[in-house]
This record gives C-alpha cells, structure tokens and sequence, in this order.
C-alpha cells in the first residue's frame, strides 16, 4: 500500500460478518471504503447502503487492499483461503482476526505471498461489547512492515496491540496459550461455585467474595455472574468452538515435546463432556451444566452492583 494513499481512498474488505467481523465494519465505516462478503448474505443486508458487497471470496480479493478475515474457526478459514484463486488481485496484505491452528496456515501462506500478499495473525481477545467499543486486546504476528502499514487501521478495532514478532505463527500460539487459561478458569470457577452453592452458600455473595481475593478471574468476574447466574448462557462462543481451541492447544504442547499434562485432559474432558451431552450449539459457560446436574444445584442469582 503507497504512503501517499489515504484512509479514504482505502478499500477494506471484511470476508465474515459475525459478531466480530460485524462490529469491525461498524467501527471502520467511517474512516475507509469497505467490501464485505459472508457466506450467510443476510448478514450483509445491514450494509447495503455503506459498503460494497462482493458475490464471493476472489471478488472481494480484486476489490480490496487490505482483507480482514474473522471467521468462526481455523479449520473454515483455512479451507476458504487455500481455495481463493490468487491470479492478479488488487489485496496486498491480509490480516486474520480469527483463531487458527499454528500448523494450518502453511496450507494458504504459500499461495497468497506468491500473489505478493502479505499476512498478518491479529487473533483477538474481549467481549462483544469490547468489540462494538474498540477496546478489545489484539496479539498480532507477521512480517513487521506489513503490521505497521495496518496498525492504525488495527488501532481502531483494538484498545491494545502486542506485536511479537515476525512469525506468523507466533500470535496464534499466544492465543492458543491464552485461550487454555481462560478455558481453564471456567471450568475451575464453575466447580467451585458448584461446590459453594452445594454447601449452602449464596452464589451471588460468594462470587463477590471471588471477585476480592485471590480466586478472581474472567470467569468470576464476566461469565458467571453476566451469563450464567442469570441463566441466559450467552456469551457468544460454542463449546464446540471452545473445545477446538482446546485441542489445538493439546496439539501445540504435543509437538513442543511436552509431555500431555493430567491439566490439560481434565479440561478438554469436561468440555468434552459438556459438548456431548447438550446441543450443538451449546453456549461456553454452560459447561457448567453437566456439573450443576451431577450435584443437583443450579448457580442462578442476581449480583448487586
């Protein structure tokens, strides 16, 4: 992309227009000409009137300069890319906002940096809410010049961006990491507030009491008490999506030469658990559920603010 080239006159296409992919046309319609594709068209529709709307992925290749990608999976992104035809195309560089298995790029970056695209991992990390107000946390990988040249388009989606280094691969072994831990307080949070209410205490109070000592965490503070206390289990990501993560991580300690850790099964078979017995589209927090039902208590309450 020139130096001379201005914000305006950049094109931006967006190939997956979920929640993430959603909220970052939101944020960057104002400042760049975009072209959005989603395999699911009716999510284009609240679009129409402020973007262009390519009819398929090689499409909004040769319409756009710089491509953001956010799709669902890293098994759905790789399968889209190898299959993008990379002929004469006005992109010169792609960033991938989604999550990916470390090993699964070499099957696309070959080809797209033989069409001179350059790549950059940018997975990120936050809530819905952080994502329609820019505040996410973004780890970002790649060739370096690249990365700079998207920054401050990357600025506007992320509150914080940590570049660590020159590897493509190194941003999403970051999130693979930070994703374990995560996933990890979940589950530990969940069986512990089992247990809590179990015991007769109060889940909303004993959650406070979490949230002032050393047993805080995401899960204390955002998934239990905002998506599962209320019973709505909506924060956004299926356990199968979940559990992927979880073996992608299993994966990466595996080539890493790390022996497999009594941790790590505990974890990925409680998500698998939870995975096989409720539906398919099972929210993350509700792998709670299978623990709740084994003890014969729910975690429900209201937490006062």
């Amino acid at each position: 992309m020139s130096s001379a080239q201005k914000e305006s006159d950049l094109v931006v296409g967006i190939v997956g227009v979920g929640r993430l992919g959603a909220s970052a046309a939101q944020r960057l319609a104002s400042r760049y000409r975009l072209c959005l594709f989603d395999i699911e068209s009716a999510r284009l529709e609240d679009f129409r009137n402020c973007a262009l709307l390519a009819d398929g992925v090689d499409a909004l290749f040769s319409q756009s300069d710089v491509i953001l990608v956010s799709l669902p999976s890293a098994l759905v992104t790789q399968e889209l890319l190898k299959e993008v035809a990379v002929g004469p195309t006005r992109s010169r560089i792609l960033v991938n906002l989604g999550s990916a298995d470390t090993e699964a790029p070499a099957l696309y970056l070959d080809r797209l940096e033989c069409a001179a695209i350059s790549c950059v991992a940018a997975p990120v990390s936050g809530t819905a809410a952080q994502a329609r107000e820019g505040t996410l946390s973004m780890l970002a990988s790649g060739l370096e010049s690249a990365f700079e040249a998207v920054r401050p388009l990357l600025s506007i989606l992320a509150a914080e961006i940590f570049y660590l280094g020159n590897t493509f691969a190194l941003a999403h072994q970051a999130k693979l990491i930070n994703n374990f831990l995560s996933l990890s307080n979940l589950a530990c949070a969940s069986e512990a507030a089992v247990l809590g209410v179990k015991g007769g205490l109060d889940p909303a109070q004993m959650i406070e009491v979490l949230n002032h000592t050393l047993g805080r965490s995401s899960a204390t503070e955002t998934r239990l008490p905002l998506h599962v206390m209320p019973g709505s289990f909506d924060y956004g990501r299926t356990l199968a999506l979940a559990l992927a993560d979880l073996d992608a991580f299993h994966t990466l300690a595996r080539t890493a030469g790390l022996a497999v850790s009594p941790a790590d099964c505990a974890i990925r078979s409680l998500y698998r658990e939870a995975m096989e017995r409720l539906p398919e589209d099972a929210d993350v927090t509700e792998v709670i559920r299978p623990i709740e039902q084994a003890a014969g208590v729910a975690v429900r309450g209201r937490i006062n603010h």
